[in-house]
C-alpha cells in the first residue's frame, strides 16, 4: 500500500511549523511529542561553516530520528533527556553559505509504529549572531532615529532572518524556551518595527545589516534581551563563583504571563503608541499589551542567574557565530565587581556554548559589547557610569586584551541624546552604535586586519614635571588623530601615591597644542603638587554628540575612556 501524506498546519509553542505525516500501518494526528525544540522553525538562519550546525527535538522513547537535507539523511535515536522527556540530537556537516533549503525529520514510534514528519521550509546557511543585555538592546528599531526609511528598507534584506525571545525569568535552569515573541521571519516594517520594545533589536538589526551588506550571505539574528537588569541576571552561578558573588534570596518580581508572538500579534509599527491603547476600551489583546508595558517600565528581575536560566541555557545546543552584548546601566550604582563579572561571564558563556553545541560554537566565539552611554545636564557628574565603561574593559581601557581575548567593542559615549524620549540611558542613535560594533566585528570575528575599528588609545605619557607640561602619544605612528575640544583631560595632584577614581585632587588638564599624534595638557593646576595620575573622559556625560576631545582622523572613531597612574609602564616622569 501506497504511504499516505497529509499535510497540516499546528503551533508548537509559538512556532509555526509545517507537518507532514507519513503513515505506515496507521494515519495519526501528530501529537506533543515528537516536535522541534522551540527555536527552530520555517525561515530560520543555521550556522555555517566552518561550524556544524546542532539541529535537536523532541520524542518518543527509544523513537528513530531520520533528518534529511540536500539528499543526505543522517539517523539517530531518542535519548533520556534532563528534563525527564525524551529527546534526539542531530549534527549536521558543516555547509557553505547557501539556501533556501527544505529540512525533513521523520519520526518512527516503536510503540505504535507510526511515522510522523516535520518539514522545515525556506531554512538558510550562514552567520548567527546572538543579541542580548538590557534595555538598549531591547530598544526597537522603530524608536531609532531614520526609523521610517530604515523599515521602508527591510525589504532588500530577504537573507536576515530574526528571532525573538520571550521576556521569562526562572529560578530553574531551563532546557528549552518557555515562550517566542517573534519566530524567525524575513524582514519587513512588521517584522523589524513591532511595536515599541516588541521587536525588533535596533543595535542587533543595524549590525547584521551591516554585515550582510558586506559579505552578501544570510545572517540570522537572535535577540535574548530585558530592560532594568544587572549582568548578575544573565550570568551562571558557575561564573558569578569565579567572581565570589555567592547566591542570593531572589528579589521578588511581579508575576506577568510569558507574553508571546500571539499574544501581542496584531500590535504593529502602525499602531499609534502604547498610551493610546491604553486609552481605549479594554478587550483581552489590549489589556495583555497594557500588561506587557507595565512590565517593561517596572525595573527587570535582578535575581542571581534568573535570566540564565531561562533566557540563554535554553540556547546553548544552538550553533552560532557570535554575541552583541548591550549592558551595564543596571551596574552603574555599584560598579566595582564588573571588571570580574563581566570577563567571567564571557568565558563561561563561551565554555558552556561550546559544550552544549556538541563542540561545534567557536570555543572563543567573537564576543561585540557598547559601552554604555547617558546625557544629562551635569557635565561634571561622576555617579558609576564611566566607571563602567572602564570595567567593561577589564581596566584595560580597550578590547581585545589579556582578559578578554576576541573581544571588540562600540564606545558610545559621545553619542548621548538628552531628548530622547525614552530617557537619557537610551539615546537614539542606534545605527551609529550598529556601525562602530560592524567594525568591531569585521576586525576580530572576520579577521579583517585591515579596518580600522577602535579610536585612538595613548601608547606612551609622558610627565614633563618642569614644564607643567604632560605628552600623550596615540597610534604607533599607524592613524592620526583629530581634536574637537580641549577639554576632557585630568590629573590627579597629591602628595601621596594613592590617587583613585573617587580621590578629590583630580583636576582639569586642558589641552594647550596637539601633533598629528599626539596631545600636550597643562598641569600647571597641580601647582607644585606631585602628579600621581591622568584620565581622560572620566564622566557620566564627557560630551555632547560626537564631540569629545580625541577622534581618529581616518576613521572618525572617538578614543576610549582610560585611567593611568604614574606607576604604570605606559607612564614616564622626565
Amino acid at each position: 500500500m501506497a504511504a499516505h501524506r497529509t499535510g497540516t498546519e499546528v503551533f508548537v509553542g509559538c512556532l509555526a511549523i509545517t507537518l507532514s505525516i507519513v503513515a505506515t500501518s496507521a494515519i495519526k494526528e501528530p501529537g506533543p511529542v515528537f516536535r522541534l525544540a522551540s527555536y527552530y522553525g520555517d525561515h530560520m538562519v543555521l550556522q555555517m561553516e566552518p561550524y556544524r550546525s546542532v539541529v535537536w527535538g523532541y520524542g518518543e522513547k527509544h523513537a528513530s530520528i531520520e533528518l534529511s537535507l540536500k539528499g543526505n539523511v543522517y539517523t539517530t535515536q531518542t535519548y533520556q533527556g534532563p528534563e525527564t522527556e525524551w529527546v534526539w540530537r542531530v549534527t549536521l556537516d558543516a555547509m557553505p553559505p547557501s539556501g533556501p533549503f527544505d529540512i525533513q525529520i521523520k519520526h518512527h514510534s516503536v510503540i505504535s509504529n507510526i511515522t510522523e514528519a516535520i518539514n522545515l521550509e525556506d531554512v538558510l546557511f550562514g552567520d548567527v549572531w546572538f543579541c542580548s543585555g538590557q534595555s538598549n538592546m531591547q530598544f526597537t528599531v522603530n524608536e531609532a532615529f531614520n526609523a521610517s526609511l530604515e523599515l521602508l528598507e527591510t525589504y532588500k534584506y530577504p537573507n536576515i532572518r530574526l528571532f525573538t525571545a520571550s521576556l521569562v525569568e526562572s529560578n530553574d535552569t531551563f532546557y528549552d524556551l518557555e515562550g517566542v515573541l517573534e519566530s524567525w521571519s524575513i524582514p519587513s516594517p512588521d517584522t523589524v518595527g513591532h511595536g515599541r520594545r516588541i521587536y525588533f533589536s535596533a543595535v542587533c538589526w543595524f549590525y547584521g545589516r551591516n554585515i550582510y551588506n558586506h559579505f552578501k550571505y544570510p545572517i540570522g539574528l537572535i535577540v535574548s534581551s530585558w530592560g532594568g537588569t544587572p549582568i548578575e541576571a544573565w550570568s551562571s552561578p558557575d561564573s558569578l563563583e569565579e567572581c565570589n558573588i555567592t547566591a542570593q534570596e531572589t528579589p521578588k518580581f511581579p508575576k506577568y504571563p510569558t507574553f508571546t508572538a500571539d499574544m501581542l500579534g496584531s500590535y504593529s509599527s502602525n499602531s499609534k503608541d502604547e498610551n493610546t491603547h491604553k486609552n481605549q476600551k479594554t478587550t483581552p489583546e489590549k489589556q495583555r499589551l497594557n500588561d506587557y508595558y507595565e512590565m517593561l517600565e517596572s525595573p527587570g528581575p535582578s535575581g542571581h542567574s534568573v535570566l540564565w536560566n531561562s533566557m540563554i541555557h535554553p540556547f546553548l545546543n544552538l550553533t552560532i557565530k557570535g554575541v552583541l552584548w548591550y549592558q551595564g546601566e543596571s551596574n552603574a550604582v555599584h560598579p566595582d565587581s564588573y571588571s570580574c563579572t563581566f570577563p567571567a561571564m564571557i568565558a563561561d558563556w563561551r565554555s558552556k556554548f561550546h559544550i552544549g553545541s556538541h563542540m561545534q560554537t567557536n570555543r572563543q566565539f567573537p564576543f561585540g559589547f557598547v559601552q554604555i552611554s547617558i546625557s544629562q545636564d551635569n557635565f561634571t557628574a561622576i555617579t558609576g557610569w564611566e566607571a563602567i565603561r572602564w570595567h567593561q574593559t577589564a581596566d584595560y581601557g580597550y578590547v581585545p586584551n589579556p582578559k578578554m581575548p576576541n573581544v571588540f567593542m562600540a564606545v558610545a559615549m559621545d553619542l548621548g541624546d538628552p531628548a530622547s524620549p525614552a530617557g537619557a540611558q537610551h539615546p537614539r542613535y542606534k545605527e551609529d552604535v550598529g556601525y562602530r560594533l560592524t567594525l568591531g566585528g569585521r576586525a576580530i570575528a572576520y579577521k579583517e586586519d585591515y579596518v580600522d575599528f577602535q579610536g585612538p588609545f595613548p601608547t606612551s605619557i609622558k610627565i614633563h614635571s618642569l614644564e607643567d607640561i604632560t605628552e600623550i602619544q596615540y597610534g604607533n605612528g599607524k592613524d592620526e588623530i583629530e581634536v574637537r575640544t580641549t577639554k576632557g583631560f585630568e590629573v590627579c595632584c597629591s602628595l601621596t601615591s594613592n590617587c583613585t577614581a573617587l580621590s578629590s585632587d583630580w583636576v582639569a588638564a586642558p589641552i594647550i597644542r596637539f601633533t598629528y599624534q599626539a596631545v600636550d595638557i597643562s598641569t600647571k593646576h597641580c601647582a607644585g603638587v606631585p602628579l600621581q595620575a591622568i584620565r581622560y573622559a572620566w564622566k557620566d556625560y564627557p560630551c555632547v554628540y560626537k564631540s569629545c576631545a580625541v577622534y581618529s582622523k581616518q576613521s572618525l572613531l572617538p578614543a576610549p575612556i582610560f585611567l593611568f597612574s604614574i606607576q604604570e609602564d605606559i607612564v614616564t616622569v622626565m
